[in-house]
C-alpha cells in the first residue's frame, strides 16, 4: 500500500501534485471551496482512483462547527477567521462557510499517515 499523506491547508495543490506524482496516497484539506473545486478538476484522475481524497473542511478544536472566514481580496488562499489578519493582507470582499473538523476525526477516517504537511493561516 502507497504511504499516505495528509496535505493540510491545500492551497493551490502544488504540494498534492508533487506528492502524488512521487507515488503517495493524498488527503488534501483546504477550507475554502473554491480551491476544492479547482482541485477537483485538476486532480480528477487521481480522485477517481482512489489516490487523492479532498476534505472541504477547517482544522479546529471541535467538529462540526459552522465557520464563516474570510477570504483576502487579493489572494484566493488567504483565508481567516480574523478581520485583522485579512486586513493585512487587503482587505476581504467576500466569505464563506465551511465545516469544522478535528484532526483526530480526520486521521480517524484516513487510516495511518506518514507525513503531515500543514499550513496555519487562522
Amino acid at each position: 500500500m502507497k504511504p499516505l499523506i495528509f496535505d493540510i491547508g491545500m492551497y493551490d495543490g502544488s504540494d498534492t501534485g508533487y506528492y502524488l506524482e512521487t507515488g503517495h496516497r493524498v488527503v488534501a484539506v483546504e477550507a475554502n471551496p473554491e480551491l476544492i473545486a479547482v482541485a477537483a478538476q485538476r486532480f480528477a484522475s487521481d480522485v477517481t482512483s482512489g489516490a487523492l481524497t479532498l476534505v472541504n473542511a477547517a482544522i479546529s478544536r471541535e467538529s462540526g462547527k459552522t465557520l464563516e472566514l474570510l477570504t483576502a481580496r487579493n489572494d484566493l488562499g488567504s483565508s481567516s477567521l480574523l478581520p485583522s489578519h485579512i486586513a493585512k493582507r487587503g482587505g476581504s470582499d467576500r466569505s464563506f462557510s465551511v465545516t469544522s473538523m478535528r484532526p483526530a476525526a480526520l486521521a480517524s477516517t484516513a487510516g495511518r499517515s506518514s507525513l503531515c504537511n500543514a499550513s496555519n493561516d487562522v
